[in-house]
């Protein structure tokens, strides 16, 4: 990792300690040695209230290339989620903040901030799921909602 990523995230990584939001993980994994890999981030994101998302923890991994900040991290969700922005083979999240409208000053904090509220708002720019989308904006909500809590999302 270059020393710029390297030095970015250990500065994201103290401003988080010091102010994230209520309920939200955020934090490097560790390596063998117990030393901090600063390019793989394991993140715990609490679902919105009174959405169908709410009362669950969704637990997803931030992989940091060599060029960050200059290039969004990838987040993986784990498990997959049934949504329509999160790729239903690999569990990748595709957002307009992590594509084409990415910035290098968006922190860690905005990411998840983001994806948060994409579970309950789906980006319907950035599909990655045809038939969660599908469901959710064409045929039925609660065919959707169903799918949702029967796929084991929930991680309460």
């Amino acid at each position: 990792m270059s020393d710029f990523a390297l030095n970015r995230l250990k500065v994201e990584r103290s401003e988080w300690r010091k102010n994230h939001p209520y309920g939200f993980v955020a934090k490097p994994l560790k390596n063998l040695d117990d030393s901090w890999n600063y390019k793989v981030w394991v993140c715990r994101i609490p679902g919105m209230c009174n959405s169908l998302w709410g009362n669950g923890w969704y637990y997803l991994y931030m992989t940091f290339s060599d060029d960050y900040p200059f290039r969004p991290p990838v987040c993986r969700f784990f498990p997959k989620i049934f949504h329509p922005n999160v790729c239903r083979h690999c569990g990748t999240v595709r957002a307009t903040l992590l594509n084409s409208h990415w910035n290098p000053s968006t922190s860690i904090r905005d990411i998840l901030l983001v994806i948060q509220s994409l579970l309950y708002v789906p980006d319907p720019l950035n599909i990655a799921n045809d038939i969660a989308y599908f469901l959710y904006c064409v045929r039925d909500q609660n065919d959707y909602q169903r799918l949702v809590q029967c796929q084991g999302t929930r991680m309460s």
